[in-house]
């Protein structure tokens, strides 16, 4: 068998590869973990990108002015693509990554959310009539 040449080993090993998006206040690793949960999902609305996207979102809006509408937007559709303004989407989308990280970067991740949803808490009203079996963020009222 042919020895491959040191050029084409070192062309190989430079060539530019798919950029991740860094999350601010995460480390590398983490940022990478999530990367390949990303590339691995089937979901039509997990593609790469989607984690940095989602938590973007969920801090816009916890970051919002008490002034402005305290609840979160609910759109209830089929659709991937039409959910782009509903907060308790993007809690799911980090809920879902968050279940698929290994040990180490689900705890970095936890940690990271754990603030944000004590904001979530204390910026909504809980709602007696939701189902029981739905995540704590889906049982929150909404402007309906």
């Amino acid at each position: 068998m042919p020895r491959r040449r040191p050029g084409a080993l070192r062309a190989e090993r430079l060539r530019p590869t798919a950029p991740r998006p860094h999350i601010r206040g995460l480390s590398s690793a983490t940022c990478h973990a999530i990367h390949l949960v990303e590339r691995r999902s089937r979901h039509p609305a997990h593609s790469v990108g989607f984690t940095a996207k989602a938590l973007n979102r969920y801090e816009r809006f916890l970051a919002a002015s008490r002034r402005e509408d305290p609840f979160p937007d609910i759109e209830v559709s089929d659709c991937p693509g039409c959910t782009l303004n509903n907060v308790r989407h993007f809690r799911d989308v980090l809920e879902h990554v968050l279940r698929k990280l290994p040990r180490g970067a689900r705890r970095e991740l936890s940690r990271h959310l754990v603030p944000l949803d004590a904001r979530y808490l204390r910026r909504t009203l809980p709602n007696p009539f939701a189902y029981p079996d739905q995540p704590w963020w889906h049982r929150r009222f909404d402007a309906d």
